[in-house]
């Protein structure tokens, strides 16, 4: 369906000006993003493309003033200490990967090819930025010959 400016309305007609002015780099992403969502039936899994589509977006909308308070701001009842295991768990799934996309001789976008999802998020979960949904570690797991316990041993 082509949209025309019938059918958007003035806030999705700024937002989808915006998406146009995207670097193409991040449009082709943003782009994949959109096909492995519709492709997408777990719930886990939607939700986590729709992170990585904010993720992608996000400093575009912060300048379009789009972004909200709470996306910007820090949760401050949040337990600095469960946040920080939280975070180093992250980072240690994110080694393993690491470890045996290397160990195959990978890059994080050879790996992406075959797990069939983005380069970006590769990275993401490596460096420990984003929690995996079970669905993404098997993929992973799937495209590295190894279990998902190898690289979450909380799917042991």
């Amino acid at each position: 369906m082509h949209l025309t400016n019938e059918v958007l309305s003035p806030e999705n007609q700024k937002l989808l000006s915006q998406l146009l002015k995207l670097p193409a780099e991040k449009l082709k992403k943003f782009t994949e993003l959109g096909a492995l969502y519709q492709a997408a039936v777990d719930p886990e899994e939607q939700e986590e493309i729709l992170q990585a589509g904010v993720e992608i977006l996000r400093p575009e909308l912060s300048c379009l003033g789009q972004a909200t308070a709470e996306e910007n701001s820090i949760d401050d009842t949040v337990d600095p200490e469960a946040a920080r295991k939280v975070e180093s768990y992250r980072k240690k799934v994110g080694l393993r990967i690491k470890k045996y996309r290397k160990l195959l001789g990978w890059t994080q976008a050879e790996l992406a090819k075959v797990a069939n999802i983005p380069q970006s998020h590769v990275c993401r979960l490596e460096k420990g930025k984003h929690a995996a949904t079970d669905v993404t570690i098997e993929r992973v797991a799937k495209a590295l010959g190894v279990s998902p316990g190898d690289l979450d041993p909380a799917m042991d």
